[in-house]
């Protein structure tokens, strides 16, 4: 039997509401790694993002980050990604003029200005929610020394998405949220990409990979993997990509879905 590898995303498939991990989940991965098979969360999240213990004590193998900018296997960093600096100080003059909030996200910070724009600052106050004590400095003073791997925007709908656009053109793949938060990534990156590096680096057939999920951002792992998994929380647009639809997070499923496909007895 070949190596196997199950992909876990992180809000809405292993964090609900509240940022609690499902104690189901918990022992649910605990015996699919005692079965020998891997286990990677694979998030929008950047690395600076995960700091919650709940996840980090669960015992991935590692974490494709920021949609496969930044991947690491055993504690190891083995790929990262970063947003070109010119880039990344055009796009803020933009954004700025445009007075579109932004959240910039590496592996060490995330980098964000909360006195502007005080209307869109919800998804500021959301980082901030998520104990990130000494990992949030101020965009404004730090243009020239941001080293992230994406951008997080707060949009007001689907004239903001359609302006930023017509604004950055091709400088960034785009993953929109409707209808407030936008990523910009770099090109030719995703979470399916993450995926494929890791499977490349640990020698393991695609045929032999499942993914968990539950919104936008996941169709990209969902077209990479053989087996996808939508929770049954997830948006209409996960559900109609994957190929089983498991129970909602609270309601054990991921313990539902691993077990759906013989990963766990």
């Amino acid at each position: 039997m070949g190596k196997k590898a199950v992909f876990f995303d992180i809000d809405g498939t292993l964090f609900d509401l509240k940022y609690r991990v499902p104690k189901s989940a918990i022992e649910a991965i605990h015996k699919l790694r005692e079965n020998g098979i891997y286990a990677f969360i694979s998030t929008g999240r950047s690395r600076a993002f995960i700091s919650e213990k709940d996840i980090l004590n669960i015992g991935f193998d590692g974490v494709s980050a920021a949609c496969g900018t930044y991947i690491t296997y055993q504690d190891k960093v083995i790929l990262e990604k970063l947003l070109d600096k010119d880039d990344i100080l055009k796009t803020l003059k933009v954004l700025d003029d445009n007075k579109v909030f932004a959240v910039l996200e590496g592996s060490e910070y995330l980098y964000f200005d909360r006195e502007k724009y005080k209307d869109q600052n919800r998804m500021g106050k959301v980082f901030e929610e998520q104990f990130l004590d000494g990992k949030i400095l101020p965009v404004t003073g730090n243009e020239e020394n941001c080293i992230i791997n994406k951008m997080t925007l707060h949009l007001n709908g689907d004239k903001d998405f359609d302006r930023v656009i017509n604004m950055l053109g091709d400088t960034y793949d785009y993953v929109y949220h409707k209808p407030n938060y936008m990523e910009l990534l770099p090109p030719g990156f995703n979470k399916g990409t993450g995926i494929k590096y890791v499977c490349d680096y640990l020698g393991i057939d695609l045929e032999d990979t499942y993914a968990f999920g539950d919104s936008s951002n996941d169709l990209d792992m969902f077209k990479t993997v053989k087996y996808s998994v939508c929770m049954g929380n997830g948006t209409d647009e996960a559900k109609k990509a994957a190929g089983y639809i498991t129970d909602r997070l609270e309601n054990d499923g991921i313990l539902k879905g691993l077990k759906y496909y013989d990963l766990i007895y």
